[in-house]
């Protein structure tokens, strides 16, 4: 059978490869603004992205692309085929991909960001390859830990996610890419998955990739120490839910990877 753009992804092995899937909205745009600033989101905003129609298409689209394609290996596909040995890659989940957002003057075809919000080390180590390795970067900056904490992809254990951060420092390495392993930022609770304990685990897997890098002799970028309050959490000033951070916060970090990449 002759495939082509138009026809629908076969469930088997074929030539189509997934459609880029479409991005965020104008309104999940505005609140992510909104978020970035502390700023109170558009009334009308809010009403129409909480609306039960706009919430159940959002829902069905999201299990469908869970399904087709759980680790999102066609979010950045295509942009990857534009991209030639930039200095930087930097993957994680929300946090990463929110950066652009924040500071979009940082990004360019040096500095590339491929985060996805909501996933995890799993996900992330699945893309490794196409989104990092393929690129040819000189350096990448790994971003992960909270999704992990949150249980998004499931039931998990701490040394889950320590293989998946092994597994990607070894492939980097491998390829000769230098690796900025970065703290996970400080979080008292996570407002969509009541049962997570980030105060408890933060810590553990900080100290772990503290360690890690360590022993690997990979640069270690500590975020969490200039963020959190004297409790673990992120400080208010630097956050609209306790767990993204503002656009300061970025300013912040940006200061921290810059110095390490200036070493």
């Amino acid at each position: 059978m002759t495939e082509d753009a138009t026809s629908p992804i076969p469930r088997a092995m074929s030539r189509t490869p997934l459609r880029t899937p479409p991005g965020p909205g104008a309104d999940l745009l505005a609140i992510v603004e909104a978020m970035l600033d502390k700023q109170p989101v558009d009334p009308a905003v809010q009403a129409r992205y909480a609306a039960p129609k706009a919430v159940a298409a959002r829902t069905a689209e999201a299990a469908q692309r869970q399904a087709d394609d759980w680790p999102a290996l066609a979010r950045y596909r295509a942009a990857n085929a534009a991209v030639h040995q930039p200095d930087l890659v930097m993957i994680g989940d929300s946090l990463t991909e929110l950066w652009a957002h924040a500071l979009p003057d940082m990004f360019d075809e040096r500095t590339i960001n491929r985060g996805i919000a909501g996933q995890t080390s799993q996900q992330i180590l699945l893309r490794f390859m196409q989104d990092v390795v393929d690129l040819q970067p000189k350096r990448v900056h790994i971003l992960c830990g909270g999704n992990d904490i949150a249980g998004n992809t499931g039931p998990n254990v701490p040394e889950d996610y320590q293989r998946n951060i092994r597994a990607m420092a070894d492939i980097a390495a491998a390829n000769g890419i230098e690796i900025l392993l970065a703290s996970l930022t400080p979080a008292a609770s996570v407002f969509w998955s009541p049962a997570a304990r980030p105060l408890e685990w933060i810590p553990v897997l900080n100290d772990w990739l503290r360690d890690f890098a360590t022993q690997r002799g990979l640069r270690f970028i500590d975020y969490h120490s200039v963020l959190a309050d004297g409790n673990g959490a992120l400080q208010e000033r630097y956050s609209a839910d306790g767990v993204h951070v503002t656009r300061d916060a970025y300013r912040v970090l940006q200061g921290l990877l810059e110095l390490e990449l200036d070493r």
